[in-house]
């Protein structure tokens, strides 16, 4: 009888893997004792001639406190945390810019957290008080070698109660807290559309959030990069919960929420009898499709426009300083 041997060679290949650096932040049940606020961080920035302060390690050591209400887990958000003062009716909230991705490992929604300021930056980037590596005119992400000076977190989390907001009554300190809306549904003109998904969303979706008892509105703003990107929005009305924060540009104040659960739409929609959108209309004299925009007396005209008061694109008339003695339109 024959035998046969078999032999199996292995062969282990050498290979570096490269890992991002964790700091090894400072886990404690007593956090350091708090001698600022968030407020006052505002305050300082307000201050300032260019928006910008530094807090020099020559000043008195300053600690403060913040509960965690932003997630980077659902790819909403990216290098940085919305914090605000109090688990339940907040004051005031900030954002800190950290050099690292994952941030929710470390920072889960509910985490409290104190901050060393002494060394970092403060100021106000896409009008949103922000903080981080002081950069002159600009503030920069921690990097994650300071983290572990400048941030103690708690080794509790906590239950982040949402604050109600009326979409037309909220104040500029209400930007970067965690709100809910009520009574709310999107827009008639954002059915059948995904949360950023569409050929026509670059960088981030908008969809437009109308408040149904006054109609009021703002958008809901998702990354394109969001894992929740191609999700459809929800077609029904209820309450969403999310950060009031400031677009790209700093010009319009938008909702961003951590992932599609912080929306509860069970209701039954509150659409007018008629509505309609001017968001893709060129600025100007309005000229859209279906419409007459005819001057019967005097020379002004409907026009399309947008500014801090008008929360999206609408169509306006105004004699003002016309030199018409009527104005029909």
């Amino acid at each position: 009888m024959r035998h046969y041997v078999l032999t199996f060679v292995l062969i282990f290949m050498g290979c570096t893997l490269e890992r991002e650096p964790i700091s090894s932040l400072m886990v404690s049940t007593t956090l350091p004792a708090t001698n600022s606020s968030l407020q006052a961080i505002h305050a300082r920035v307000d201050q300032s001639n260019d928006g910008f302060i530094e807090f020099d390690q020559t000043e008195d050591s300053l600690w403060v406190e913040g509960y965690v209400t932003s997630s980077d887990e659902g790819g909403n958000f990216y290098k940085e945390v919305y914090l605000q003062d109090r688990a339940v009716d907040p004051q005031a909230a900030v954002r800190l810019l950290i050099d690292k991705t994952s941030l929710s490992d470390l920072f889960p929604p509910g985490r409290r957290i104190s901050i060393l300021l002494n060394g970092l930056g403060a100021g106000r980037v896409g009008n949103v008080i922000t903080l981080g590596l002081f950069n002159g005119d600009a503030i920069g992400n921690l990097p994650l070698y300071k983290m572990d000076k400048h941030i103690v977190i708690s080794d509790s989390v906590y239950r982040v109660k949402a604050k109600s907001l009326d979409i037309a009554q909220h104040h500029p300190m209400d930007i970067g807290q965690w709100v809910r809306l009520s009574n709310v549904q999107f827009a008639a003109a954002e059915q059948g559309r995904s949360f950023s998904g569409e050929a026509f969303d670059e960088f981030d979706g908008e969809r437009r959030l109308v408040q149904c008892k006054n109609h009021y509105s703002l958008f809901l703003s998702t990354s394109t990069y969001a894992d929740f990107k191609s999700v459809v929005i929800p077609q029904a009305a209820g309450q969403i919960e999310g950060i009031l924060t400031k677009d790209y540009f700093g010009e319009q104040t938008i909702l961003k929420i951590n992932d599609p659960s912080n929306i509860s739409f069970t209701d039954v929609r509150c659409d007018p009898f008629f509505e309609e959108s001017f968001e893709q209309v060129r600025p100007g004299k309005l000229t859209k499709a279906g419409w007459t925009n005819y001057a019967q007396h005097g020379g002004q005209y409907w026009r399309v426009f947008e500014d801090e008061a008008s929360l999206g694109q609408s169509i306006e008339i105004r004699a003002y300083r016309s030199g018409d003695e009527s104005n029909v339109s």
